[in-house]
């Protein structure tokens, strides 16, 4: 009996498994025992064979991840690509060094390599995952798979193909035979069993499977509803091919951790967005290939990873969730610190995750968090419908900053369309109380196929939405006419939105050389830190130039501020400091503020100095 053969293409993190294919194998295995599945990690020979260094710095970029493909699906096109990609190399260390004509070349050697060290016409069925910056790729090896293997079924599958943006690729391309809305394991399993019959893709309809016979209104999803019940994922090709490089290839891998599915906040949220406009954050796209949110049990969760760390000896893993289950309470940490060992652990979060959690998280191993930060204004988050405040994003960086051996990654939304002056002005005034805590990243909006706001352009002041321009460098005109893409263009008044937050842009700048600056040599305080004496307590305030500031609050001074280490309102500070005169109390508060030691926003107030040398144990 044929087999069936997953293939992932470039330009996936060449170290790390796909979990996609892992996930995959498992289950299909576990379904269909009587057929062999095969994985090809496509991405991790190329890698090897390229250098890891330009591999990564290709794949670190959607639009440069897009591009060397493009070029060789479409011939005509390679000029236009290679000036494009260019442009999108400035400031790597392969700016000048990269010929785009060697790389097509280098790209073309390795992939006749490959193909022809795999029999393709063995495979009754191919399925290749395409996610972000793998469609060209993914289509190029669809094609060369087909000239070696003209009977076999090639399915497309992933988030580059979810929705109306599957149904267009399979009519764009008849090279695909169908595409998988949605998750894989049962449109997959349903595939494989009607093409042991003999049937094609589009013979009978399946639930999940989108062929070109598929009508937009016809699209859905056939999910798996308990997640307890997937196998362990099966990475043992992927380490099979790793081990096969020579010596001076080899390296350690991360391993991906998938502990749920969806968006628990899209479904959960009470939506902030205009009438009509979907539910979730207005800017994000991340979940179009899952309807609804489930998570795995915190059990099954410790089980995978303890598993994977034996079978594969390694302790490096990255949670794959768009933002991590269980962080209301310390449950899943817990039940992975107990498995003791010493992980080291990546995962997305949002705000208002409490000190305590992020403490159990850091025993957990928890070395780097993804957040959603996103903005510094409240009212802007509220457009984003975030349901977080700017004081819940000074928290949990006050927070993270706290844990030394925790970082934290963040993005800085600018230039979202509905942005306006109040904005601007709300995250300038964030930024001044920030400056001790690690900056987050500034981007541009950029508007994904799906998201609340391309669903409902003209509440976000969009007029016109459509493919990006930038993938006229990639396509033909008549290809691109046809295809419905991740990255959208749109049309706003973008000028007056780059004025406005011009800026924020320089303020962001200074904050990170400010920081930087203050983070140099082999050891570094805080940048705002606190030694507490018992009945009093001294707050350390560096500053660039070594124009530090020390402060000392005395008796009922250092227990309010103490009081206000997690975030309180003026009710709960009154409360506390009752005998104090209310009108003490604000002039205290104020004079905090006025020194930058406290932020407040509306009636709630947070001190910001960290104890110094961090949080000593994590206890």
């Amino acid at each position: 009996m044929k087999s069936i053969s997953l293939v992932s293409a470039p330009w996936p993190l060449y170290n790390r498994p796909s979990i996609q294919l892992g996930a995959l194998k498992a289950y299909l295995d576990k379904n269909l025992p009587e057929i062999k599945t095969h994985a090809h990690y496509l991405y991790l020979t190329f890698a090897a064979r390229l250098g890891y260094a330009l591999y990564e710095t290709i794949s670190t970029g959607m639009w440069r991840a897009e591009v060397p493909f493009a070029a060789l699906l479409f011939p005509e096109k390679k000029d236009e690509a290679a000036r494009f990609l260019a442009t999108r190399l400035k400031g790597t260390p392969f700016y000048r060094s990269l010929d785009p004509a060697s790389l097509s070349g280098r790209l073309t050697e390795i992939s006749r390599c490959l193909l022809d060290e795999i029999k393709w016409d063995d495979y009754l069925m191919v399925g290749i995952s395409a996610c972000l910056g793998q469609l060209t790729s993914s289509i190029y090896f669809a094609y060369e798979i087909r000239k070696r293997a003209p009977d076999s079924i090639i399915v497309l599958g992933g988030s580059a193909c979810a929705g109306k943006m599957g149904l267009s690729i399979v009519k764009t391309f008849p090279v695909i035979d169908c595409v998988v809305n949605g998750e894989g394991e049962r449109p997959l399993l349903a595939l494989i069993q009607q093409a042991t019959e003999g049937r094609k893709p589009a013979s009978t309809p399946l639930k999940g499977v989108v062929t070109r016979q598929t009508k937009p209104e016809e699209i859905d999803a056939a999910q798996i509803s308990d997640l307890d019940t997937l196998p362990l994922p099966d990475f043992s090709e992927y380490f099979r091919d790793l081990a096969s490089l020579e010596a001076k290839k080899h390296f350690i891998p991360r391993l991906p951790i998938e502990a749920s599915r969806g968006c628990w906040w899209k479904g959960a949220s009470r939506s902030s967005l205009p009438a009509k406009t979907q539910r979730g954050c207005a800017f994000c796209n991340l979940n179009l290939q899952w309807s609804g949110y489930r998570a795995k049990s915190t059990g099954k969760i410790r089980q995978e990873i303890y598993a994977l760390a034996l079978r594969h000896r390694t302790l490096s893993m990255s949670f794959m969730d768009n933002s991590i289950p269980y962080t209301k309470d310390v449950r899943l940490f817990e039940e992975i610190s107990s498995i003791g060992v010493d992980l080291r652990l990546f995962c997305e979060i949002r705000a208002g995750v409490s000190l305590g959690v992020l403490k159990s998280m850091a025993r957990a191993g928890v070395h780097e968090v993804q957040a959603g930060i996103e903005a510094l204004s409240t009212s802007l988050l509220k457009k984003l419908n975030k349901g977080t405040t700017a004081l819940d994003n000074i928290e949990l960086m006050r927070n993270c900053e706290s844990l030394e051996t925790m970082s934290l990654n963040g993005n800085l939304i600018m230039e979202f369309p509905l942005s306006d002056q109040k904005d601007v002005d709300e995250t300038l005034r964030t930024m001044d109380f920030s400056f001790p805590f690690l900056p987050p990243k500034g981007i541009s909006f950029w508007l994904g196929f799906g998201s609340p706001a391309w669903s409902n352009p003209m509440a976000f002041n969009i007029t016109r939405t459509g493919n990006h321009p930038f993938y006229r460098h990639l396509f033909p005109k008549k290809v691109l006419a046809g295809l419905v893409l991740m990255i959208q263009g749109y049309r706003a008044d973008k000028s007056l939105q780059k004025k406005l937050w011009a800026p924020v842009r320089k303020k962001l700048a200074q904050w990170a050389e400010s920081y930087d600056s203050l983070h140099t040599g082999r050891l570094h305080e805080p940048i705002l830190s606190h030694q507490d004496g018992g009945g009093f307590l001294i707050i350390r305030q560096r500053r660039p130039g070594n124009a530090h500031m020390i402060h000392r609050l005395e008796g009922a001074s250092r227990r309010i501020y103490l009081f206000c280490e997690s975030q309180r309102s003026l009710s709960e500070i009154l409360g506390f400091s009752d005998g104090i005169a209310h009108d003490k109390v604000l002039a205290f508060l104020r004079m905090m503020e006025d020194k930058r030691l406290m932020f407040s926003e509306g009636d709630r107030y947070l001190a910001l100095s960290l104890k110094a040398g961090g949080c000593r144990g994590l206890k």
